[in-house]
């Protein structure tokens, strides 16, 4: 049986998830929403030094195109991971133990 004070993994392809250390839903979305906004404002800066690197052409193009893409899956990464913590407080908060997403205890 786990106790409330230990933290709880849940073990993701290549990453993990423990249980936040914000103690209400509230202050984790501020966090949230302040990492979306780093990881947004960082993307841009991507995008905009792979254009300027890049020149013009195809090639050019398929850079930028690339590093867009890259981008969208920082932030496809980071909502998961955010969803993933947001589950884990909620089961916390609610007296439950969390689990990883096959079910068993981390």
């Amino acid at each position: 049986t786990l106790s409330p004070s230990q933290h709880y993994i849940v073990v993701m392809a290549d990453a993990e998830v423990q249980l936040p250390a914000e103690k209400s839903e509230e202050e984790l979305e501020a966090r949230h929403e302040r990492e979306e906004e780093e990881l947004q404002a960082k993307g841009k800066a991507h995008v905009e030094e792979a254009r300027e690197k890049a020149g013009k052409g195809k090639k050019a193009k398929q850079a930028v195109e690339a590093a867009e893409r890259e981008v969208e899956q920082w932030l496809y990464e980071l909502k998961e991971r955010q969803k993933d913590e947001m589950d884990l407080l909620q089961e916390h908060l609610s007296g439950g133990a969390p689990a990883t997403k096959a079910g068993y205890p981390a």
